[in-house]
């Protein structure tokens, strides 16, 4: 699931909790939700981990319902880095699973009673609600690891839901900050500071998508790509206010006419409408449809990268799906077309989450694996006199973590005529574009084997204790 800045921004902003845990002392600085403690980590740390926890809500009456279970997914820690304004993704429950126990509501004697964890073959992780007396806490079972002082905020974000309508349950999440990936916990927290929490969020049998960030600053200026963008106004609690929905930059524009002998529309992604500096996704474009299942997500001059033409570029891996996007393009029988396209990575990142692949009427016929600036690629295809069909979508079976591949200025022009006769030259330089197009192609992608069904968490359950009282 994925949530709106505006919303991210609300979860985050004091005043704006959806219920209080029963059994905390009202003077817990976290009591009322929010509370930022350290949007960056000290000096030397390398390491940070998310975790989440879910209470009686004390507004509501008493439940008890024994069979309820409570569901996490998607569980997501980034990092924002000084050096490149990159969020980098450093916890992902798929590949972590989570952890956790049973911690008495005021967290007295930091000790917990057992709290098995059961993993879907989707990596779901499902436990029993809290007993009377007791909350879930957890957390991945792996921490997150990052460059030590290169990190200036930490982004967490998580799904949540409960098998029964008849319990009242809030939930909350947040990040400590820790010395190293294996430090062990010390009291008086010298080893894991909070970075803080978020407000609590009513828990439902519908999905809820939680957040926690260390600096609301960065998050509104330079958001993950794993938020949706929009524009931010956070209403004051005590000011009554109309609720609104975020309005997106997501209706397509009029279609720019094709550049010279281009027969694609919209090649640069011009004729969509993208806020300078921000990002914005879509289901379709002028000319381009998204896959099955995908999403097109476009920038404008994001991240300090800016379009080889016009000012949009796109990226491919929106997150969860294969993303892609396709255009259909009538053709004349037999004709030779150059098809070119820019791309490349973003930056830090490498083949195995950002290779692309080019199909031809549903038939990989390239895949590419971006450098760390922008390059330019062609490939030749044949047109069959009727409906053709171009997709441009991330490599199967890389990491699916929302950061794929740039790409812009897509073409699609006539090489020579049908039935032309072609001179020795113009044959060798065939031959050199195709192996270009070839080398191009070469390499592996990652793969990634899901976890099986019904696994139970064996992690130890205090090798994550929290400064929280």
């Amino acid at each position: 699931m994925t949530i709106s800045l505006q919303e991210a921004l609300r979860q985050n902003s004091v005043g704006h909790s959806e219920g209080t845990p029963r059994g905390v002392p009202s003077g817990y600085a976290w009591y009322e939700g929010v509370y930022k403690a350290a949007a960056a980590p000290p000096a030397g740390f390398s390491s940070v981990t998310a975790w989440g926890q879910v209470y009686e809500d004390s507004g509501e009456p008493a439940s008890s319902v024994a069979a309820a279970k409570v569901q996490v997914a998607n569980a997501k820690t980034y990092v924002h880095l000084k050096s490149t304004g990159e969020w980098l993704l450093v916890q992902d429950q798929p590949q972590t699973g989570i952890a956790g126990g049973f911690f008495r509501t005021d967290f007295a004697g930091q000790s917990a009673l057992s709290m098995p964890v059961t993993k879907s073959a989707d990596g779901t992780a499902t436990f029993a609600a809290p007993p009377a007396g007791y909350n879930n806490h957890f957390w991945p079972t792996a921490r997150g690891t990052f460059a030590a002082n290169n990190v200036d905020a930490v982004y967490v974000q998580m799904d949540m839901r409960v098998t029964d309508p008849g319990v009242n349950l809030v939930g909350q999440v947040g990040a400590d900050w820790w010395r190293s990936s294996s430090a062990p916990f010390v009291h008086g927290f010298s080893n894991n500071p909070t970075a803080g929490t978020a407000n609590w969020i009513d828990l439902s049998t519908e999905w809820r998508t939680l957040s926690f960030t260390s600096s609301n600053a960065i998050l509104q200026a330079d958001p993950p790509s794993v938020l949706i963008g929009g524009p931010v106004n956070i209403p004051d609690p005590s000011k009554p206010t109309t609720p609104t929905s975020p309005e997106l930059p997501t209706t397509p524009t009029t279609p720019e006419p094709p550049k010279g002998d281009n027969m694609l529309v919209n090649g640069s992604f011009e004729a969509a409408s993208v806020a300078a500096g921000q990002w914005a996704d879509f289901d379709a474009i002028a000319g381009w449809t998204a896959v099955s299942g995908g999403t097109i997500e476009l920038w404008n001059s994001l991240n300090g990268v800016r379009a080889t033409d016009g000012s949009n570029f796109g990226e491919l891996d929106f997150l969860g799906a294969q993303d892609g996007l396709f255009q259909t393009i009538t053709t004349e029988a037999g004709q030779k077309y150059d098809l070119s396209f820019d791309a490349r990575s973003r930056l830090g990142m490498t083949p195995a989450t950002t290779a692309m692949e080019v199909l031809w009427n549903d038939s990989v016929v390239a895949r590419v694996l971006p450098a760390n600036q922008w390059d330019s690629h062609t490939f030749t295809v044949t047109g069959t006199g009727g409906q053709d069909r171009l997709t441009l979508r991330e490599a199967a079976g890389q990491g699916r973590d929302g950061l794929g591949a740039l790409y812009d200025n897509v073409s699609l022009v006539p090489t020579e005529p049908v039935g032309s006769v072609r001179t020795l030259d113009q044959s060798m330089a065939l031959m050199t574009q195709y192996s270009a197009g070839a080398s191009d192609a070469l390499g592996a992608g990652a793969s990634t084997v899901p976890q099986g069904a019904n696994q139970e968490s064996t992690a130890p359950l205090l090798t994550q204790t929290h400064q929280l009282s």
